[in-house]
């Protein structure tokens, strides 16, 4: 399909935007989604430092606090109160504590999440304190056989003299972690003190939530062990403590790497941006993995993907109009131009194309004037000088033809003078001579005047058609129906003619240049085409001849050039004349040469 040169412009210029707004788009889109993604990152990553930092810090404070314990007179001394009385006790035996060092425990059971402390001797017995509802503080006794979870750490710190934490104990049902520090006054260990923390002073720390979080309504911050199950309570999920399975990308990176971040699939199988560190509290394999679902981290990223696609639709239908306004500014001139050379095209030379620019259209408009004026002075001059050079042609060949038409009357009076006159004494003399009664053969005189009379005939002949008298004794219908008579006899050519009997006010010249294309149309036809009927109209009508000679001939074809003197000379006095000449032959179908002149 064909395309103008605004159409492409148009076309062009709206593609091109078209690309820029798409490729602007999408690396908007992708620097944005970057941006938002590295700025989720960070925020979790600042968030899981913080969390991270808190849990860490409180282990190291609980560690300080249970070393404080084991230093503590007053503890010591219950110690020894509790453990003397141990002889007299059995398994789940409770005695209450109304000493000063209650108040040391309720110091230690003020504190979130703290369940129990625990007292044991290097005996591997001891007493498990608690508060009950009435935040009365009692001991239960027990021995090596009970509780043996705790009892490993508090060997452990008896032995390394050193704070042991350890990773939760489920032996009573409820998962507790313990610090134990050795219990002693001086150099003397005597045993370990120990606290059992739950998992609600983990999540005080990771499930606090605000608006200030930076974890929004699908975010959390969470722990998990180096067996891939969690160690503080989900946002989502209950009683996942020890129980949900978080083996994820992250989780399986963290106790690799240590710390890193990465987009991948949570423990519910949601895509989520993940920060995740492993924890640094001793005796604890722990990580600590900030998360937050990859549709709300990225949701300010939908509404700039469809802020930019109402935007690039509304740049589009502007960048449309002002393509097709601009494609008329620029292409304006230039279908101008391009019509302009159409009209050239055409013949119309010298004409100028407006404009108003100076710049490059501008100047190539003024070359195209400039050029068109050019063009139309030269044309102006070639057609003076070709109508000039016409005119010298018709001039000579006017007078050729008058110069002609004056020699053939001259030949044909010094004929009819000349010699006609010499035929017509001898064939007098020879009728003379026959009157003569001595002469006894008369046939070779009879033959002679034969002769004569036959030369007489054909010089008259030959006279009138040199000079037909009638044309200019009879006028021009009369000269060319004798013509066709003629014509009619000497070539045996059955001629229908139609000549109108009109007083013609036609000049000697154009009456012989008619005459003249008759003959030569009929000369032809009888001489070339093998016809045996002839046509000749000639009709004067509202100052219009019309002159039609028409044979049943063998004609000729297209292919075949129009050659013959008779023909040529038709074209020239038929040019002379001004008169439109059509010339049509077809194979076996004869010729017609019709001729109309204005008079």
């Amino acid at each position: 399909m064909k395309t103008n040169l605004r159409d492409r412009f148009v076309l062009f210029l709206s593609l091109t935007g078209i690309i820029i707004i798409a490729v602007t788009g999408l690396l908007t889109y992708r620097i944005a989604r970057e941006s938002v993604t590295d700025r989720t990152f960070a925020q979790l990553k600042t968030i899981r430092n913080a969390r991270k930092f808190q849990l860490e810090q409180y282990f190291r404070d609980r560690s300080a606090e249970v070393l404080q314990l084991g230093r503590s007179q007053e503890l010591n001394n219950v110690f020894s109160e509790l453990n003397n009385k141990s002889g007299q006790l059995h398994d789940g035996d409770s005695i209450g504590i109304s000493s000063p060092g209650s108040y040391v425990f309720s110091a230690v059971f003020d504190r979130p999440g703290h369940h129990e402390l625990i007292l044991v001797s290097d005996k591997s017995s001891g007493f498990i304190i608690s508060r009950d509802s009435h935040k009365q503080t009692a001991a239960i006794y027990f021995s090596q056989k009970q509780n043996a979870g705790f009892l490993k750490a508090a060997e452990s710190s008896i032995r390394e003299k050193d704070v042991i934490i350890t990773d939760y104990d489920t032996a009573t049902g409820l998962p507790l972690i313990h610090v134990f520090a050795p219990l002693q006054l001086d150099s003397n260990i005597s045993g370990a003190v120990g606290i059992s923390i739950s998992a609600d002073a983990l999540n005080s720390i990771l499930l606090e939530q605000n608006d200030q979080n930076g974890l929004g309504y699908s975010g959390e911050v969470y722990v998990t062990g180096n067996d891939f199950l969690m160690r503080s309570q989900s946002r989502f999920q209950e009683q996942s403590v020890m129980k949900t399975l978080v083996k994820t990308n992250p989780t399986a990176d963290v106790f690799t790497s240590n710390e890193g971040q990465m987009l991948g699939n949570d423990y519910r199988g949601i895509p989520v941006l993940s920060s995740y560190s492993r924890l640094q509290i001793p005796g604890l394999d722990w990580a600590i993995l900030a998360e937050i679902d990859k549709r709300e981290a990225l949701l300010p990223l939908e509404n700039l993907r469809n802020t930019l696609l109402v935007v690039s639709v509304a740049i589009v239908f502007v960048l449309v109009f002002v393509s097709f306004w601009l494609s008329n500014f620029f292409t304006k001139p230039i279908l101008r131009l391009r019509n302009a050379v159409s009209e050239i095209g055409k013949g119309r030379l010298g004409i100028k194309v407006e404009h108003q620019s100076s710049d490059e259209i501008g100047e190539l408009a003024d070359a195209f004037n400039e050029m068109s004026q050019k063009l139309s002075d030269q044309h102006n001059e070639i057609l003076a000088r070709e109508k000039q050079l016409d005119e010298e042609r018709k001039q000579r060949f006017e007078s050729f033809i008058e110069g002609q038409e004056k020699e053939r009357q001259r030949l044909s009076r010094e004929l009819h003078d000349g010699i006609g006159q010499i035929f017509v004494a001898a064939r007098f003399q020879l009728e003379s001579m026959g009157q003569y009664e001595n002469i006894q053969n008369l046939a070779p005189y009879v033959a002679s005047q034969k002769l004569v009379n036959q030369g007489i005939t054909e010089l008259r002949k030959i006279s009138k058609g040199l000079a037909p008298s009638e044309l200019s004794e009879f006028g021009l219908s009369s000269a060319l129906r004798s013509l066709c008579t003629q014509m009619e006899e000497s070539s045996g050519i059955r001629i229908q003619q139609t000549i109108a009997d009109v007083d013609l006010k036609l000049s000697e010249l154009d009456a012989t240049h008619l005459y003249r294309i008759m003959q030569e149309a009929l000369t032809n036809a009888a001489k070339h085409s093998n016809a045996n009927e002839i046509i000749v109209e000639f009709v004067f009508e509202n100052n219009v001849i019309s002159m039609r000679i028409q044979d049943n001939g063998c004609g000729f074809g297209p292919e075949e050039p129009m050659r013959g003197k008779g023909l040529a000379n038709i074209r020239e006095r038929a040019a002379l004349l001004d008169a439109k000449l059509n010339i049509n032959s077809q194979q076996n179908c004869g010729t017609r040469i019709e001729l109309i002149y204005q008079v």
